[in-house]
């Protein structure tokens, strides 16, 4: 799969999610969380990662659009391919299909079950996340 056939792909399966692509990210939100999702290149190869954030939206009342980075939490895609977890996405071994089958199961996995239950369903899957939380998140939530 070539860059463009790539980051098309990631834009459809993310637009059936509800997401919008907005300052070189994808976007959708609720009323609790905005969830961003963008695409980083490696600097040492032609792979790409697919990096998520969630924000919480009553802590940071006037950030519409923050970086992953920014977020409260945050961490990568990993993708199943053929049995194995890939985090760094070598696209010229993958073909459009088998993308977007292993990106649309993670998002199901681990961003849709956040996105409709809440924050509180991220730590539940992901224990460690309240190790790397963000200091405001970690006072909101009393852990």
């Amino acid at each position: 799969m070539e860059k463009k056939e790539f980051k098309k792909t990631l834009e459809a399966l993310l637009h059936k999610y509800g997401f919008s692509y907005i300052n070189k990210s994808y976007y959708c939100s609720n009323e609790e969380l905005i969830v961003v999702v963008s695409v980083q290149k490696s600097d040492y190869s032609q792979d790409y990662y697919i990096n998520y954030g969630f924000l919480i939206k009553s802590i940071y009342p006037d950030k519409i659009y923050p970086k992953d980075c920014e977020c409260d939490f945050f961490g990568r895609f990993v993708l199943d391919i053929n049995d194995i977890e890939c985090g760094r996405i070598c696209i010229s071994d993958l073909d459009a299909e088998t993308f977007s089958m292993s990106a649309g199961k993670f998002i199901d996995k681990k961003i849709k079950p956040v996105f409709d239950l809440g924050i509180r369903k991220y730590l539940e899957m992901n224990p460690s996340a309240k190790v790397t939380a963000k200091l405001k998140a970690k006072e909101y939530l009393g852990i």
